[in-house]
């Protein structure tokens, strides 16, 4: 049985629904261990994320739930660290390392916001050039473990948009070449890897983060796995967990 998810987000920043009716949904879905996870502040773009002045807000109220609701689920209050973020991670039980803009030329480009940005992203910052924009996206993902990190969220989130190969293939060896350098540097330091299964329930993706593929490549060289749903609304929490679950 299933009883485990650490990515879920709330009111606090992207999330839809309070952290109390979250740890209620969880414990009706027989959740034993929820972990409620804010967006780590970034300056260029503050419509997802939770400001640092509201941090120990945060931690407190995650704290209230935990007691609150002991008997029936164990809470732990994360962080989602963006690469761009500064590492302030105080009072936070754990930390999901993430890459989700990349920086050219002074501007931040979303990796995953919608495909209409992804493909502004690609054509300005990279001349049209989709290899060039994964081979840059896979190297901030090698350098997540130079931070504070105890969980690698959705290794492969460039790929949300990209069902088919509607932007690139990713049966080339250049984008293997980049995701395997990325996840071997990543492998040296016996992170967690999400198995993530978010865009499944959003925007209807065929796999979760990373793909199948990749997730067979880092098993083959000993990495662990956590399921994560990272649900922004309760209905999400810990969708489709159990094809994921062996």
């Amino acid at each position: 049985m299933i009883n485990t998810d650490l990515h879920i987000h709330s009111c606090f920043c992207d999330g839809v629904d309070l952290p109390e009716t979250i740890v209620l949904e969880a414990i009706k879905k027989g959740i034993k261990h929820l972990g409620i996870v804010v967006h780590s502040f970034v300056p260029f773009d503050k419509d997802f994320c939770l400001e640092e002045n509201r941090y120990q807000e945060f931690i407190a109220e995650i704290s209230k739930l935990k007691s609150k609701y002991k008997d029936k689920i164990t809470l732990y209050a994360g962080i989602e660290l963006d690469y761009y973020s500064t590492p302030n991670v105080s009072g936070f039980d754990y930390v999901i390392g993430a890459v989700h803009y990349i920086e050219k030329n002074g501007e931040y480009y979303s990796v995953d916001l919608s495909p209409e940005e992804l493909k502004r992203a690609v054509e300005v910052g990279f001349f049209g050039n989709y290899m060039e924009f994964a081979k840059e996206y896979y190297l901030l993902v090698s350098k997540l473990c130079e931070r504070p990190c105890d969980i690698i969220a959705h290794f492969d989130l460039i790929t949300k948009y990209n069902d088919k190969y509607k932007l690139f293939d990713t049966e080339s060896n250049e984008y293997k070449n980049a995701w395997q350098q990325s996840a071997n540097e990543l492998l040296k330091h016996n992170k967690y890897f999400e198995i993530n299964t978010g865009a499944m329930f959003r925007v209807g993706k065929k796999e979760p983060y990373p793909s199948t593929e990749i997730i067979n490549y880092l098993k083959e060289r000993g990495a662990k796995f956590i399921l994560s749903s990272d649900a922004h609304s309760k209905s999400a929490i810990a969708y489709n967990f159990e094809d994921y679950e062996k």
